[in-house]
């Protein structure tokens, strides 16, 4: 007879699992254009949380198992953004985005104080182990040929450190990119709904596309549909000022023009590409250069490799 996994036996999991059967039957009542885009990230998102609840159960590690809750805490975050879009869409109605949106509220405390459980249990183990090796541990007399092995196991944890440093830094800059981009998008997608097109609407400012501008056109007209100065129009995002170079100068029909680009955490513009996508033939090409803050392009289009860290709307 098989043992059930333990995770089920969690009251947040079992609430996750709730949201996550819930929000499915939702979304089958969605438009089948949807299916592939608000449908198919709002299920993804809300499968996310209970996914991670179970997978951090099956840590040994503590830090382990807290890591995982924290990324349950965030695609429970996304979720929430997701029926709140959902509802302005009408694709949902106000009651049934209220009911859900009630049962998210539940499983964020519910998430928040097992964090803090678990949190507590770590540093009560930490507690036990260090007391345990202070009486263990009696004062000894290094030699040379110990001084020497401390001293080579120092500079080899000194490497490894800097080296996971380097890492969880990139990991982290990775991050903020892409919750970036899922903004951008979810923003794209609602300037569709109002327009029935991505922007822009004429394509006539990409008449020349190319590596040099990639860079400028589409991001120019990215933050002027997104966010227009003009207060008749409508502004889907609003941007933070450090995410914006308000006195770019670029050349625009042979002219110096001065605009506004939208940056990444790295301070490179984003790259905007709605005429001819390479990662999303359907929609449109939304990506970061990464941290190498270079982009490859052969005859003027964008070339997608394995080797580039190029991070895009076309990454899942």
């Amino acid at each position: 007879m098989n043992e059930r996994p333990h995770f089920e036996d969690l009251e947040v999991w079992q609430l996750a699992h709730q949201l996550c059967l819930r929000v499915y039957k939702h979304t089958k009542r969605f438009p089948s254009e949807e299916k592939f885009r608000l449908a198919d990230q709002l299920c993804r998102a809300t499968s996310s949380i209970s996914a991670n609840i179970a997978e951090g159960e099956g840590r040994y590690h503590l830090n382990d198992q807290i890591h995982f809750i924290h990324m349950a805490r965030g695609s429970l975050s996304e979720t929430r953004y997701f029926l709140l879009l959902a509802r302005d869409l009408g694709l949902l109605v106000a009651d049934e985005e209220k009911s859900l949106n009630q049962l998210a509220s539940t499983l964020h405390a519910k998430l928040h104080a097992f964090i803090a459980s678990k949190r507590r249990l770590l540093d009560s183990k930490t507690v036990e182990r260090r007391t345990s090796n202070i009486e263990r541990n009696s004062i000894k007399c290094f030699t040379l040929i110990e001084l020497l092995t401390v001293i080579t196991i120092i500079i080899l944890l000194v490497g490894f450190t800097i080296g996971v440093s380097r890492y969880a830094n990139t990991y982290a800059v990775n991050a903020r990119i892409q919750a970036e981009i899922k903004a951008m998008e979810a923003a794209l997608e609602a300037y569709k709904a109002d327009h029935g097109a991505y922007p822009p609407l004429d394509g006539t400012e990409f008449n020349n596309l190319s590596s040099a501008n990639y860079n400028t056109n589409g991001n120019i007209w990215l933050y002027r549909a997104l966010s227009p100065t003009n207060t008749d129009k409508k502004a889907y995002m609003h941007f933070d000022p450090k995410q914006l170079n308000t006195n770019a100068l670029v050349t625009l029909g042979g002219l110096p023009v001065t605009v506004t680009f939208i940056l990444d955490p790295l301070g490179t513009p984003y790259f905007y590409n709605p005429r001819i996508p390479i990662g999303n033939p359907q929609t449109f090409d939304l990506w970061s250069a990464g941290i190498d803050t270079r982009v490859t392009f052969s005859g003027g289009v964008l070339v997608i490799t394995s080797t580039n860290d190029n991070i895009g709307n076309w990454q899942r």
